[in-house]
């Protein structure tokens, strides 16, 4: 019987870059801690990062493997009472393993997507019912020591303006912020992550999608142009951006496909697509921009 182990300690032994495909959100809504990981593990600097806070339990080699211990960022009191993210060990052993793989062997992603329901005294995970402090817990990951955030807020007062009916929404996004995000999403430095608006004009009122002309590569490799539809509400890992547009992947592990007219097709697309900068500021607000530069374990 293969040991449940071997994967993810491949990837802990590995020195490459991760670019961890495995990273996909399931039943729980943790759509920031599959982007901010997996924005991590698409650098060398994130990759290390994540394999240096995951170490084999036990430490010694002569006993027999059990789990996993994992370093995470929790919101807490630090010692002089100020509200902060405070450092904390958890041990992911082996009754946990299987709670978040769906039946396959554990990742480093779903590794410490468990140690965070750990910490927060929520293991019961079969039926993706995590409660809201779990998933509000994972909005501290980029606030971590070796995440410094920072914020670029895209939109500005100059943006174009839409009306229809009683509806008016802008879009189009600053100068200054699209050089910041660009500048950002090509350094191996950083990390971008980026949630769309929870709704607006763009947004269908009942299925919380808005539909965009994206490329992508398709099952042979060639680049195809299509209509995309993007979630509400979610977040995506900016893995590349320029003059022209900005690329990101969809922790869902896909994309909705959209017929014309819009939101009528089940289809689906690739996790990673390229869209306008125009159509990008239909759907998205502010951009999290990690910082691994001054990392120090």
């Amino acid at each position: 019987m293969e040991n449940p182990y071997d994967y993810a300690n491949k990837q802990l032994a590995s020195k490459d870059i991760l670019w961890a495909t495995d990273m996909k959100q399931q039943q729980i809504g943790d759509c920031y801690l599959a982007s901010t990981m997996f924005g991590l593990a698409a650098t060398k600097k994130g990759s290390d990062i994540l394999r240096s806070r995951i170490k084999r339990h036990p430490p010694d080699d002569d006993l027999p493997q059990d789990g996993w211990t994992v370093k995470i960022q929790v919101p807490g009191y630090d010692e002089n009472g100020v509200f902060t993210e405070l450092e904390k060990e958890v041990i992911v052993g082996q009754e946990y393993i299987n709670g978040i793989t769906q039946g396959d062997d554990p990742s480093l992603y779903s590794i410490y997507e468990m140690a965070y329901g750990i910490a927060n005294g929520d293991e019961e995970l079969g039926n993706g019912g995590w409660s809201e402090e779990v998933l509000d817990s994972f909005g501290t990951i980029p606030t971590a020591k070796y995440y410094n955030v920072s914020l670029i807020d895209a939109a500005g007062p100059n943006n174009a303006t839409t009306e229809s009916g009683n509806k008016t929404t802008r879009y189009g996004f600053e100068k200054k912020a699209m050089q910041s995000i660009i500048e950002a999403a090509q350094s191996e430095d950083n990390t971008v992550v980026v949630t769309t608006f929870s709704e607006n004009y763009f947004f269908d009122e009942y299925t919380h999608k808005a539909e965009v002309e994206a490329t992508y590569l398709n099952d042979h490799y060639f680049e195809e142009e299509d209509y995309v539809n993007i979630v509400a509400g979610h977040a995506y890992t900016v893995l590349y951006a320029d003059e022209e547009g900005l690329t990101v992947r969809n922790p869902h592990g896909s994309n909705p496909g959209s017929g014309h007219p819009p939101l009528m097709d089940n289809r689906t697309v690739p996790e990673t697509i390229t869209f306008s900068w125009q159509d990008a500021s239909k759907v998205f607000g502010a951009f999290e921009v990690g910082d691994l530069s001054k990392y120090e374990d």
